[in-house]
């Protein structure tokens, strides 16, 4: 099942009011930059007892809106879902400014920070994760923000990031007791050795890499 959002909210056009979705496992999402998530109870989809997996796409240009309409864009409500423990988040396609944005927008940090709010709190052992990206300085990459909430993520075991990330923002990720697999997956484009000024180098990731392999797992 695929739900858009417009100006009205989520619609479903399956022409029921409230039931029980007992056979749906996997959800896909699409859903423009600045709306919300929490909308999903009124498209008819607040009991999905084995919803196991849940694909999110967020699209738009966040240069064209000065801020959201609320603190956080809703992820802390799939915890009605108690079987979720696969998750897609991509903002690929959300564009906006990746360092200082003009007066009165937020930079891409901040949007990240609102979309990953209440990431912590879902029982997530899987999570793709694309962040948000400049097209202008050819930039998508983890942010503070973004790797502070993803630490949160205890019983995350596979991790993979579609883009780039500091060594120092990685390394948030080893508080994560269980996480055994993280992958950053450079599909947009390779970062050159040479370049300084790069968040992703060879080295970092080798040193990251050996760090995660030290550590101590239950199981």
């Amino acid at each position: 099942m695929g739900l858009d959002v417009n100006g009205n909210g989520y619609e479903n056009g399956n022409g029921y009011g409230e039931r029980t979705w007992d056979r749906l496992q996997y959800l896909s999402l699409w859903i423009a930059v600045g709306q919300l998530l929490t909308p999903l109870a009124s498209a008819g989809l607040e009991n999905c007892p084995n919803l196991e997996e849940i694909r999110i796409k967020i699209e738009g240009d966040c240069r064209e809106l000065s801020k959201p309409s609320e603190r956080e864009f809703g992820l802390s409500t799939l915890v009605n879902y108690p079987k979720l423990s696969k998750m897609h988040l991509d903002c690929s396609d959300t564009i906006g400014y990746a360092h200082t944005a003009p007066s009165g927008q937020m930079d891409l940090s901040l949007w990240e920070r609102f979309y990953l709010i209440g990431v912590g709190h879902l029982c997530l052992t899987e999570l793709d994760y694309w962040p948000p990206q400049d097209r202008d300085v050819n930039q998508r990459s983890l942010s503070l923000p973004a790797a502070g909430l993803l630490q949160e993520c205890f019983g995350l075991r596979k991790l993979f990031i579609h883009g780039t990330a500091h060594e120092h923002f990685l390394m948030f990720l080893l508080r994560i007791p269980d996480l055994r697999d993280v992958q950053l997956r450079e599909d947009y484009y390779p970062a050159p050795e040479n370049d300084m000024s790069t968040e992703m180098r060879a080295d970092s990731c080798s040193r990251f890499e050996a760090a995660l392999n030290r550590r101590r797992i239950a199981d």
